[in-house]
């Protein structure tokens, strides 16, 4: 009887741990189960969430280039056409003094001709002309040279820039940006009749100053005018200049105002 009971529990204990083990097999499966349905819904997570990001980086990219060319426009075009405007507004004021405007006539017809050439340079590559043919230091020269008589009676430009300097092409055209935003800022607000404008290379660093003889502006001005105004021209320098991890300071001594944009060196040389 002893043995029968003994067989008896092993019976028993044996079916328990079969069922044991029958449970434990089914809950790990089950287990398994889910987790692979769980893996399954993370990697369709994943993958739209890629799709996302993709598609947020195409519209981020469109957004991008949309404001750059409104930019280009607005600092290029504009700005040169600003100085049209200057001279139209000058014949126009003195039209019965019967004085001859042979000067302002043919500087306008260089000024509309240069938009034109730059309209074009934004259309194919979004980089002006004179930048592409001439490099940088050359580009503002020529620009200078085009607005020395209106509205400036002395509008004067010096370098200290080396000659063999290479100036990064996409650098060059943003700082070039900058220089055309300023210089229509100058003609429009400055009420300025002498603009003397220095390029140099300094202490790893390629500096552009303007000095002008007409209204200040400061920096706190400058910060006034990006938190506080609508219009694109200095807020699009701010955008280029972040670009160019460069800086730009307001000063106003002596009844002479001066620009200075400041560049670090490794930003703008070629690779």
């Amino acid at each position: 009887m002893e043995e029968y009971a003994l067989v008896t529990k092993l019976i028993i204990y044996c079916a328990f741990l079969l069922l044991l083990m029958s449970a434990i097999i089914i809950i790990t499966s089950t287990l398994f189960k889910k987790r692979i349905e769980e893996m399954a819904l993370e990697k369709e997570l994943e993958r739209q969430k890629n799709q996302l990001q993709q598609l947020e980086a195409i519209l981020s990219a469109q957004e991008s280039e949309r404001k750059s060319i409104a930019d280009d426009l607005h600092d290029e075009v504009g700005a040169t056409l600003s100085l049209v405007q200057k001279n139209l507004s000058y014949i126009q004021k003195n039209q019965d003094s019967r004085k001859p405007f042979d000067a302002e006539l043919s500087q306008s017809i260089q000024l509309v001709d240069y938009s034109i050439q730059a309209i074009r340079g934004i259309s194919t590559e979004l980089i002006p002309n004179n930048v592409l043919q001439l490099g940088l230091i050359k580009g503002i020269e020529q620009q200078l040279k085009l607005t020395e008589n209106k509205p400036f009676s002395s509008c004067q430009f010096h370098s200290e820039v080396p000659n063999d300097f290479e100036f990064d092409q996409v650098k060059a055209v943003e700082i070039h940006r900058v220089f055309m935003e300023l210089l229509n800022n100058i003609v429009k607000h400055g009420n300025a009749s002498s603009l003397n404008v220095a390029c140099q290379i300094s202490e790893h660093q390629f500096i552009l100053t303007f000095s002008h003889n007409g209204n200040s502006f400061t920096n706190e001005d400058y910060a006034n005018n990006l938190a506080n105004s609508n219009g694109l021209g200095l807020k699009s320098v701010a955008n280029r200049l972040k670009r160019l991890d460069a800086k730009i300071h307001f000063e106003s001594k002596r009844k002479i105002s001066e620009i200075t944009v400041i560049v670090p060196q490794n930003e703008i040389i070629t690779a």
